[in-house]
C-alpha cells in the first residue's frame, strides 16, 4: 500500500453484483479510517516538513515529523547496500553514515572489493564517497588492494590498509593510512597492517595496534598498542602506547599490549584489544592524556600518561578490563570474580564486591560520571525484591546496580541463549570469539540511570514464551519495562534483535562498537523484529521499530500505540509493507536520524530492486528526492524539443549529490541480479583479496547471496 495524504485503497470491482460492491466500498472506508488514524496519531501536529511527508507519502505513518531520505546512491549498478554492526556507523549528528556494498557502485572510485561508502548529507542531499583509494593500475605489484579497519566517532578520520603503498619507492607489502574524510588525503602511517582502537575528541590523537613492529622500540613478534598524535613532528607523530611503569623496566611488554581488555583473563590463544574484535571505547580519555591497555603476557592493567611520560598499574594482578569513563578518571575491571574500580585522580583502587562475588561481567556503566555499572554475578549480592516479587539467588545469573557504593539487585536473567550477551564477550559457549562476532546486547546511557538489555526469562507479567525481549531499567523509580512486548498482550511469536549481525552475518575482524539502539537521553529505543507489533506490520517480515517514552515526541497517553504497562507508544520505522527484510544500522545519539535498510523504494527517485540505506530523519526529508510528476501534455506537445547530443556516460566523480543522480531520471527500469548471480559476482570479488582474508570474504557472500534463513 502507497501512502499518501489521504491513505487510498486502490480496489478492482468485477460485475458479480451490489453486494460485493457494497461490501468492498465499507471494506475500503474502514481501512481508510484505521490507517488514517494510525498515522494521525504517530505524527505531530503542524510538521514543518509535512508537504515533504506527504510527497513519499509513507512517511505520513512516522512519528516525530520523520520523512524518509535515501542514504545510499540511487545508482548501484544492480549492487546493495549492505552492512552490519561494525561496518554501519553513524556521526553522533547523524549528518554522515558509514556502509558497504559486495561490488563497487559506478561513479565512486574504490579499489576494495567489498568497497565501504562514507555518505554524508549536505545542502543538496546525500553524497557518497569510497574510502579506499582508486586503484592505480601502475603500484608495484599491481593495482592496490584498500579495507576500512575502522573510523573515528565523527567519522573525520579513516584507518585504511592499502596493499601495497600508495607512494613511489615502498617495498612490497601492507601499508597503514589515516584518511581525511573533508579532503579524501591519505596520510601514510607506517609499514604493516593496524587495528583501530579509539580517539581522543578532535580526533587529533588516535590509538592503533599493529601485530607488525611498526617501530623499534615496540616488542617483537606480538601485538604492540601504539598512539598517532597529530601535534607532534611528522617523524615523532607514531610512538609506542604500550610500556611498562619504569619500576618494571619502562619498556613494551614482552607479551605484547592491547587497548582494553587482554592477557590470560579472556582465555587461551584469545587476542585482545581492537584487534581480537573487543569493544575499545574510551580506551583514550577525550583529552587524549590517559590511555588504558592491558598486558597481553601478564594480563595486569595500566594507564600510560604520554604527556608526563610515565605509567601507572590499574590493576594490582591478571585483571579484565571492562569500560572507563569518557574523560578517564575511572576504569572499571574485574579481577578474580569481583568487580573494581579504579581512580585515575587519586591513584586508588576501590572493590565494589567482595569476597568471591561470581561477577560473569558488565552491561555497561556511567561514562558521564562512573557513579552507575550494571554488572551479572552468581553471589547474593543484595537482599531486596524486585517489582517481581524476585530476590537474588546463589547460582542464578542475577542483574545488579551498582550506584554510589550501593548494589541492588533487578532482576534473574538465564544463563543459556542470548541473555549472556548482555554482559559476557564470548557468545559461542566459551569459544575464543570477541563482540566482533557477535554483537553486545545491552545498552546504557551515559548518564547510567537507564540500561536497556536482552533476555528469553519472563522478567514482568507478559508471556514471552521464551522469546527475546527487550527490557529498559529506570534507575531512579527501580522501574523494569518490556519495550518490545506485544501491546495487544497476545504472547510473543518471535525474536527480538537489537542489529542485523544475526541476518546479514559479519566480517571476522571489523571493529567492534555499540549501535545507538538506546538514545542518550534513555527515551528512544530502536529494534528489529518478525512480529507485528502495530496493525500497519502486515508483511509477516523483519521490521524495523520505535519505542518512545510518554512526553518524548509524538509519544502521549492517547496515542493509538501506546502501553501503559511501557509506558511509551510503538512505532515502525520501516513500512511493515515490504516483501522483503528490513534492518537496523544506526542511529544519531538523540535518536533523530535512524539509519535502516530495506528494498522497498520508499522516495520517487528510488527506481531500482535493490537494497538501499535510508535514514528516517526528525524534520527530513529532501524534495529532489520526490521530483513531481510531468506535466499533462495532449498531442505534438507531449514529444518536446529533440536533441541531437549524444547520450551522457555514467558519471566519473568520486562523489555524487542524491538530486542529480541519473538514475533517478531513467524511464526504464533495468532486471535486478538474481540472487545467484548477486552470489557469483561477490565470489568473484573475493579472488581479488589477499589471501588471508579471502576465505572470510567468501564466507560473507555465501551467507549473504545463499539460501535465505527466516528469523
Amino acid at each position: 500500500m502507497a501512502y499518501g495524504q489521504g491513505e487510498g485503497v486502490s480496489l478492482r470491482i468485477g460485475s458479480a453484483g451490489r453486494a460485493p460492491l457494497l461490501l468492498s466500498l465499507l471494506t475500503l472506508v474502514c481501512m481508510g479510517l484505521e490507517a488514517g488514524a494510525l498515522a494521525a496519531s504517530a505524527r505531530a501536529e503542524g510538521c514543518p516538513n509535512e508537504q515533504l511527508r506527504g510527497q513519499d507519502g509513507y512517511a505520513l505513518q512516522l512519528p516525530d515529523c520523520r520523512a524518509y531520505e535515501q542514504v545510499s546512491p540511487a545508482d548501484k549498478n544492480f549492487t546493495d547496500a549492505a552492512g552490519f554492526p561494525g561496518l554501519v556507523q553513524s556521526s553522533p549528528s547523524g549528518e554522515a553514515v558509514t556502509f558497504f556494498s559486495t561490488a563497487p557502485f559506478p561513479g565512486v572510485t574504490s579499489a576494495a572489493s567489498l568497497p565501504t561508502y562514507l555518505t554524508i548529507r549536505g545542502a543538496g542531499g546525500w553524497s557518497t564517497q569510497g574510502l579506499a583509494p582508486a586503484a592505480n593500475p601502475s603500484a608495484a605489484g599491481g593495482s592496490e588492494e584498500g579495507s576500512t579497519e575502522g573510523l573515528t566517532e565523527d567519522l573525520s578520520q579513516a584507518l585504511i590498509l592499502v596493499e601495497p603503498g600508495l607512494e613511489a619507492g615502498l617495498a612490497p607489502g601492507v601499508y597503514s593510512y589515516l584518511r581525511d574524510s573533508a579532503t579524501g588525503a591519505f596520510r601514510l602511517l607506517g609499514p604493516g597492517a593496524a587495528a583501530f582502537a579509539d580517539a581522543a575528541t578532535g580526533d587529533s590523537r588516535i590509538i592503533l595496534e599493529s601485530s607488525e613492529q611498526l617501530l623499534p622500540d615496540a616488542a617483537p613478534g606480538v601485538v604492540n598498542l601504539y598512539e598517532w598524535n597529530e601535534s607532534k613532528p611528522p617523524d615523532e607523530q607514531l610512538s609506542v602506547a604500550g610500556l611498562l611503569p619504569a619500576s618494571e623496566g619502562g619498556q613494551a611488554p614482552t607479551g605484547g599490549s592491547v587497548a582494553g581488555p587482554g592477557g590470560p583473563a579472556l582465555g587461551e590463544e584469545v587476542t585482545g584489544g581492537a584487534t581480537g574484535g573487543f569493544y575499545t571505547q574510551d580506551t583514550i580519555s577525550a583529552d587524549g592524556s590517559r590511555i588504558f591497555f592491558s598486558d597481553g603476557g601478564t594480563g595486569r592493567i595500566y594507564m600510560r600518561e604520554p604527556e608526563a611520560e610515565r605509567t601507572i598499574p590499574v590493576s594490582a594482578g591478571p585483571a579484565y578490563w571492562r569500560a572507563a569513563t569518557a574523560d578517564g578518571n575511572y576504569v572499571f575491571y574485574t579481577e578474580g570474580e569481583d568487580l573494581y574500580r579504579f581512580d585515575a585522580e587519586s591513584q586508588t583502587r576501590e572493590a565494589l564486591t567482595s569476597g568471591a562475588a561470581g561477577v560473569l561481567g558488565t552491561l555497561g556503566i556511567a561514562t558521564e560520571t562512573g557513579a552507575y555499572a550494571y554488572f551479572v554475578a552468581t553471589g547474593t549480592l543484595a537482599g531486596n525484591e524486585n517489582g517481581n516479587n524476585e530476590k537474588a539467588e546463589a547460582g542464578n545469573a542475577n542483574l545488579y546496580e551498582w550506584h554510589d557504593g550501593e548494589t541492588i539487585f533487578i532482576a534473574r536473567l538465564g544463563t543459556k541463549g542470548s541473555d549472556p550477551a548482555d554482559w559476557h564477550d564470548f557468545l559461542h559457549g566459551g569459544e575464543s570469539q570477541g563482540p566482533a562476532q557477535g554483537e553486545k546486547a545491552s545498552r546504557v546511557t551515559p548518564d547510567g540511570t537507564t540500561v536497556l538489555f536482552t533476555s528469553q526469562a519472563q522478567l514482568t507479567s507478559y508471556d514471552n514464551a521464551k522469546h527475546d525481549e527487550l527490557y529498559l531499567y529506570e534507575a531512579p523509580d527501580a522501574k523494569l519495562i518490556c519495550v518490545s512486548c506485544n501491546p495487544d498482550g497476545a504472547p510473543a511469536t518471535s525474536e527480538t534483535y537489537l542489529t542485523n549481525n544475526g541476518e546479514l552475518g559479519r566480517e571476522p575482524g571489523a571493529r567492534a562498537f555499540l549501535t545507538r539502539n538506546l538514545s542518550e537521553d534513555g527515551s528512544r529505543v530502536f529494534f528489529q523484529t518478525q512480529e507485528a507489533l502495530v496493525p500497519q506490520d502486515t508483511n509477516e517480515q523483519t521490521d524495523v521499530y520505535e519505542w518512545e517514552r510518554e512526553g518524548a515526541g509524538s509519544c502521549e497517553r492517547a496515542s493509538a500505540t501506546f502501553s501503559a504497562a511501557s509506558g511509551g507508544c510503538l512505532y515502525l520505522i520501516s513500512t511493515g509493507e515490504s516483501a522483503e527484510p528490513s534492518y537496523f544500522g544506526d542511529a544519531s545519539a538523540n535518536g533523530d536520524n535512524v539509519f535502516f535498510f530495506t528494498r522497498q523504494s520508499l522516495v520517487s527517485q528510488d527506481q531500482d530492486e535493490n537494497v538501499d540505506i535510508y535514514d528516517t530523519r526528525v524534520d527530513g526529508g529532501i524534495a529532489a528526492q520526490n521530483p513531481p510528476p510531468p506535466p499533462s501534455c495532449a498531442r505534438e506537445g507531449c514529444l518536446g524539443p529533440v536533441d541531437p547530443s549524444p547520450v551522457s556516460a555514467a558519471p566519473t566523480a568520486t562523489t555524487f549529490a542524491v538530486a542529480g543522480n541519473l538514475a533517478s531520471q531513467s524511464v526504464v527500469k533495468p532486471k535486478p541480479l538474481t540472487r545467484a548471480q548477486q552470489l557469483a559476482r561477490a565470489l568473484k570479488a573475493c579472488r581479488k583479496r589477499p589471501r588471508k582474508r579471502r576465505r572470510t570474504c567468501e564466507a560473507h557472500a555465501s551467507k549473504r547471496y545463499g539460501k535465505r534463513v527466516k528469523r
